[in-house]
């Protein structure tokens, strides 16, 4: 009878601290990974040792790259920001062949409930309004060139905002994803 009540008494003690234990600290997790990301890019990409030009660009961002990130972990709460966090990091590489995807589905689709109701395109080197939904009082026209947003020019809203988190904004290519 002791050894069943001892055993039960353990098995609780364990249930409680595994219940305590499954609240997640995604910032915590986010410098975990991120120092992670760092050791295998380190560790394993052949531009950490490649010496000169060519590879300058990576080893810079290497650990330059991995501070900022670092410095941007504490405002990580979810897993989304994590994420995001996460491929903002690898994006800074500016290497398309180096990317972060989370292998879970995220709460992308509800972002967008605050959204203003009018979607923009890169197109011809500019963000032009692709979509206005109807009732939307107030809206620019399609078609019309988005050239700031709230007194803030585009361009550097754009790189705070989408460059590393949704597409390269030094690239065509890059432009054209985050704003389709």
């Amino acid at each position: 009878m002791q050894r069943l009540l001892s055993a039960s008494a353990a098995v609780l003690a364990l249930s409680f601290a595994a219940s305590a234990a499954s609240a997640q600290n995604f910032s915590d997790l986010a410098r975990q990974d991120l120092q992670a990301m760092h050791a295998a890019l380190r560790d394993n990409h052949p531009a950490a040792v490649t010496p000169g030009e060519a590879s300058a660009t990576f080893r810079g961002w290497l650990d330059a790259g991995l501070q900022e990130a670092q410095a941007k972990a504490g405002q990580v709460n979810s897993g989304d920001s994590h994420a995001y966090l996460l491929r903002w990091y690898a994006n800074g590489f500016r290497d398309s062949n180096i990317a972060a995807r989370p292998t879970y589905e995220g709460l992308g689709p509800y972002f967008a409930t605050s959204w203003p109701g009018v979607a923009t395109a890169w197109r011809n080197g500019q963000y032009v309004v692709s979509y206005v939904q109807d009732g939307v009082r107030g809206a620019p026209p399609l078609g019309a060139v988005l050239k700031s947003c709230n007194a803030e020019p585009i361009e550097d809203l754009a790189k705070a905002k989408l460059d590393q988190f949704e597409g390269d904004l030094t690239t065509e290519a890059g432009r054209v994803r985050s704003a389709p």
